[in-house]
């Protein structure tokens, strides 16, 4: 393993799987459902920055968003498929209005196929603890990819990435 697989590594270890996932466990602990799927959009987007390449950029937010959608798993591609954009009605009513956009609910515990159920013109739920266990798991995926990437190109993009967010990769 060369020095930069193992900071991508650290970084993986360190932030993704230290902190996001201790902070997110003590919001789903107390009950903050709209706190806890906040961060969980949140750190989608990071994700899928890292994945790009384009973390910070200007206009970047919803392609970076979207760009991690895949690695959530098949059921949250084919919300775009039914209509339903995550990005906008989710993330976006997240970050800007507090509530997910529409008629919805967020619940902390509970059990289903995704952490996202809705359709073009029904009402929004949202599994937060669903959602975080995708999340972990898309994360693992992306850490896997980078690690195996044999031109290096992921993780040239990922140290593009961090370094707009003062993370800076040997």
């Amino acid at each position: 393993m060369n020095a930069s697989q193992k900071a991508i590594l650290h970084v993986f270890d360190e932030h993704v799987f230290g902190s996001m996932r201790t902070e997110l466990d003590w919001a789903l602990r107390g009950e903050a459902g709209n706190l806890a799927a906040l961060g969980l959009v949140s750190y989608t987007e990071f994700l899928g920055g890292i994945a790009t390449g384009d973390l910070g950029r200007k206009d970047a937010s919803g392609r970076n968003f979207c760009a991690f959608l895949p690695y959530l798993g098949p059921d949250y591609a084919q919300l775009a498929q039914k209509g339903v954009d995550i990005y906008k009605q989710v993330r976006c009513g997240l970050a800007h209005e507090y509530f997910i956009k529409g008629n919805s609910t967020i619940w902390t515990q509970a059990s289903g196929p995704c952490g996202i159920i809705s359709s073009a013109d029904g009402p929004t739920y949202f599994i937060a603890s669903v959602y975080r266990d995708h999340l972990f798991a898309g994360a693992r995926k992306l850490r896997d990819e980078m690690l195996e990437d044999p031109d290096g190109s992921a993780i040239e993009r990922a140290k593009k990435a961090l370094s707009a967010v003062g993370i800076p990769i040997l």
